[in-house]
């Protein structure tokens, strides 16, 4: 084989290296316990792995919970975890542990959107607390639990009160609850996954939301009404996937609740594609980093190599 034949040969094995390179990176583990994003939109603590662009905030790490008191604001997980139990060094400098930290609590805002986390492990996974117009989306959340079962009310999505907000293509699996939905809410509730509940898909209390195009599956319970709120299950064509649906008529859940039209397949809940998908296993900022050295360390390599051939070439012609 020639030099140029060897030289090529590398750039290629250099090329397939790298990519494999990118795709084995792990995120850190969290730091931070609680994190605040006050109204007047600075954060707490300054360090933490929080990116202000504008009106948009970008998480650069895991961390324990966020509670967020600024409205007609975007927080973006890009994929960072949220976990149960973080261990992180307090405000007197103390190393603390703690279980079930993880969480995002919105506290009486509006027009925030709170997108692309992975929460595990907590004891509520998004509150909403007399929030109104906020967009709840392309959450992953996992595991959410009461620590006394049966006296504590808690869900993966919690919402007490506020209007007009959206929940919609979050994935809410193996959750105590999937949604709690409380205390006058007026939402809409579309296209999520609410599966494997423990205690109930969703608890309804005092509240009349719009629920359609979603996917109940093997859930405990699919419904919990605790009163005689009036909910609207569909959109006047659709309804929603009901796993323990009998494919006949419509879907009851009791003489205030009814699905007339229910869905006979499952609903892909990201048909109509978020204005960013991420995985959740994977931390995208830091691979979009990568792949952007790794680009960089081809074109350095390439030039070397168009180099070196140029200059064999001419030496070699000089020797005849």
């Amino acid at each position: 084989m020639n030099c140029l034949g060897k030289i090529t040969v590398l750039l290629l094995l250099v090329c397939l290296i790298l990519p494999f390179s990118v795709i084995t990176t792990q995120p850190c583990e969290a730091q931070y316990g609680q994190v605040v994003i006050n109204a007047n939109g600075t954060i707490e603590p300054a360090t933490a792995p929080i990116q202000r662009i504008g009106e948009t905030y970008i998480l650069t790490g895991d961390v324990g919970s966020i509670t967020i008191k600024k409205s007609n604001i975007v927080l973006d997980g890009m994929g960072y975890k949220m976990p149960g139990k973080v261990s992180f060094v307090d405000s007197l400098g103390n190393n603390v542990t703690a279980n079930n930290a993880g969480g995002i609590f919105l506290n009486k805002v509006d027009k925030v959107t709170v997108k692309n986390l992975l929460i595990k492990d907590s004891q509520t996974g998004v509150y909403l607390e007399q929030s109104t117009n906020c967009v709840i989306t392309n959450n992953t959340i996992v595991g959410t639990h009461a620590i006394v079962p049966g006296l504590q009310v808690t869900a993966a999505v919690f919402v007490w009160g506020g209007n007009n907000s959206i929940i919609t293509e979050n994935k809410l699996e193996d959750n105590y609850s999937g949604l709690y939905l409380g205390y006058d809410s007026q939402n809409t509730i579309l296209k999520n996954n609410i599966t494997g509940s423990t205690y109930t898909a969703i608890a309804l209390w005092n509240s009349s939301n719009r629920l359609y195009c979603n996917n109940f599956v093997d859930n405990e319970v699919q419904v919990s009404v605790i009163d005689h709120c009036i909910n609207i299950w569909d959109n006047g064509e659709k309804g929603n996937f009901w796993s323990d649906y009998n494919g006949l008529g419509i879907y009851v859940i009791n003489e205030n609740n009814i699905d007339h039209y229910p869905l006979s397949q499952s609903v892909d809940i990201h048909s109509v594609a978020p204005s960013q998908t991420v995985d959740p296993e994977q931390n995208p900022v830091q691979t979009q980093t990568i792949i952007v050295i790794a680009v960089v360390a081809v074109m350095v390599i390439a030039i070397a190599t168009l180099s070196i051939y140029r200059r064999h070439q001419k030496t070699a012609s000089l020797n005849k």
